[in-house]
């Protein structure tokens, strides 16, 4: 599961708080049948759990996997323009964030030693319960 990072002090986004928090109950809970069904619009139902391998958190102060991202930028970039209504073609904020998500790509690259890079915080099952640790 890929979710935004609800847990960074500056998220303000409701809608990457919601996603982020929803992401990382379901990620912990859909392997338990009787709890996931909850989270289930009424009338669906499921046999069984679903196993949930890792769960990884994109835009995180906390990342302790880096992926190399070497010529996917232009793609990075579409998907941010999907969002026009928060990032109009040649507006201030535009800019800022291709400068920003550049910065970042060399920020995470180096930790990688292959720039520019993604940084993610990854849980696998283990990590996802009771692990103070994993945030370290």
């Amino acid at each position: 599961i890929f979710a935004p990072d609800p847990d960074i002090i500056s998220e303000c986004h409701v809608d990457h708080l919601r996603v982020g928090k929803a992401a990382k109950e379901l990620a912990n809970f859909a392997n338990y049948k009787e709890i996931f069904q909850t989270y289930l619009p009424d009338g669906m139902q499921v046999n069984d759990g679903i196993s949930i391998e890792a769960l990884a958190l994109y835009f995180t102060n906390k990342p302790n996997k880096y992926v190399r991202t070497y010529g996917h930028f232009k793609k990075q970039l579409e998907a941010i323009y999907c969002h026009a209504s928060q990032y109009p073609k040649g507006a201030p904020q535009t800019k800022s964030i291709v400068t920003y998500l550049k910065v970042r790509g060399v920020d995470f690259g180096l930790r990688r030693f292959s720039i520019p890079a993604e940084g993610f915080r990854m849980m696998n099952k283990m990590r996802m319960h009771c692990l103070p640790e994993a945030s370290k």
